[in-house]
């Protein structure tokens, strides 16, 4: 069914190989040269190897698309229920909270933030933002404490736009992300995770962005997305301590 959010548009779907799971494919309008299929399964896939909760998900080609677009990434929706960003920060801090919010959701806050406030600084996504529906909280109704942080919509990351080209690689914006997250960063674990940054293999990241097939990302654009992450990588410590001390990245 279609929803009403997403500049791109986008599609909640099934799959005949996850029967009663849903995913949502996207985008729907046309792409118009931003390749964004090819960045959300980049994103995804460096993400699931840093530990980032992004939903995975695949490249497919939507059939009978007609004038919408064809080439979209479908990414599975990892819990039954979600709350959205919008919603969950008005509860958190509400002296109404429920007891689950305050017992389960809480204190999974400051883990998924702090990992997610360097990725998002590595790979460019601004999009988190204080937005309300780029992250969620999803959980299963039958067992909040399983329920977890996810971090979605990476369609403008990774130099979309020309961001990243020439000197624009460097640019580094680590506040574009939640407040509310941002006041609960533990600064030990941000610095585990650029560690984990600077230490992926070279090749690993070349890797993750060449085998997007070209009919997703053309040679030109993965080229630049690859080099832009190596330069990134290296520059990512003095660029999220000099955010975190009151400094200019």
């Amino acid at each position: 069914m279609p929803t009403p959010n997403g500049e791109a548009g986008g599609l909640f779907v099934q799959t005949d190989g996850l029967p009663g799971r849903r995913c949502y494919l996207k985008p729907t309008k046309s792409d118009a040269g931003f390749w964004r299929a090819g960045r959300e399964k980049i994103a995804a896939d460096l993400a699931h190897d840093l530990g980032v909760n992004v939903p995975p998900g695949i490249l497919g080609e939507r059939l009978g698309a007609g004038s919408d677009e064809k080439r979209v990434f479908v990414s599975l929706v990892l819990y039954p229920l979600q709350w959205s960003w919008g919603e969950l920060k008005r509860l958190i801090g509400a002296p109404t909270a429920n007891e689950a919010i305050r017992q389960h959701v809480v204190p999974k806050l400051q883990p998924a933030a702090s990992l997610a406030f360097v990725f998002d600084a590595w790979v460019g996504q601004y999009d988190h933002d204080d937005h309300d529906h780029n992250v969620l909280f999803g959980y299963d109704p039958t067992d909040y404490s399983n329920g977890s942080f996810v971090f979605l919509d990476f369609a403008f990351s990774l130099g979309a736009g020309g961001t990243w080209a020439g000197k624009g690689v460097e640019d580094f914006t680590p506040g574009r992300f939640p407040p509310l997250m941002v006041k609960s960063l533990d600064k030990a674990a941000v610095g585990t995770m650029i560690k984990k940054i600077e230490d992926l293999d070279p090749e690993l990241v070349r890797d993750v962005v060449h085998r997007i097939p070209e009919p997703y990302l053309p040679k030109a654009a993965a080229e630049e997305i690859s080099a832009g992450l190596l330069v990134r990588k290296s520059r990512l410590r003095e660029a999220v301590d000099a955010y975190l001390t009151g400094g200019k990245p």
